[in-house]
């Protein structure tokens, strides 16, 4: 499904959706990388996306009157957590943009677009500062995150979470803590 040669050595799609469940709210976004603005890459076409978001029953379109309301917004299940779907994969959203790192890094922004079709943007729908009934705004970010990942296992598709490395590991060139899920 994913036809180039460089692949990489990454964490584990299901070992990082037990961590996601596991881990304590408060090291959520420095070792998992949780934070509000989260692209996730995925190798299927936003129309295919929006239309399986819609049938799904976790996912659902804003209010008509919501300042955000659109055809490639929904929100989550939760009422804490949404995502915006996009067809440009914007170099913002792969691993380690901006930070003149090694060529190591070069090769994970190349192979993350040569199998992104759309980008995900995962964000928290209210203030990430105000309390969230039922857990922190990075809980909700990452059951929704969650869901994503399944959605992709299920359908066979493939995922990249560029920017799961977490903030405490962010300057480090350990690559290996960047989530793929490759379907053969």
């Amino acid at each position: 499904m994913v036809e180039n040669t460089y692949r990489p050595v990454g964490r584990d799609l299901k070992d990082y959706l037990l961590a996601l469940k596991n881990c304590p709210d408060g090291d959520l976004t420095g070792e998992l990388g949780i934070y509000d603005n989260w692209p996730i890459l995925l190798g299927r076409e936003i129309n295919a996306v929006a239309e399986d978001f819609r049938k799904s029953g976790i996912w659902r379109k804003p209010s008509e009157d919501a300042f955000y309301s659109s055809k490639n917004i929904f929100d989550h299940k939760n009422g804490v957590a949404m995502v915006r779907l996009s067809s440009q994969i914007n170099d913002m959203f792969l691993t380690d943009y901006g930070q003149g790192k090694v060529i190591e890094s070069k090769n994970h922004s190349d192979f993350q677009k040569s199998f992104a079709k759309c980008a995900l943007m995962v964000h928290p729908a209210q203030d990430p500062d105000e309390f969230c009934e039922g857990g922190s705004w990075a809980r909700k970010m990452a059951e929704a995150i969650e869901d994503i990942g399944k959605y992709a296992i299920e359908n066979n598709l493939p995922l990249c979470f560029p920017h799961s490395k977490g903030r405490n590991h962010r300057k480090s060139e350990d690559y290996s803590r960047i989530v793929y899920y490759l379907p053969e």
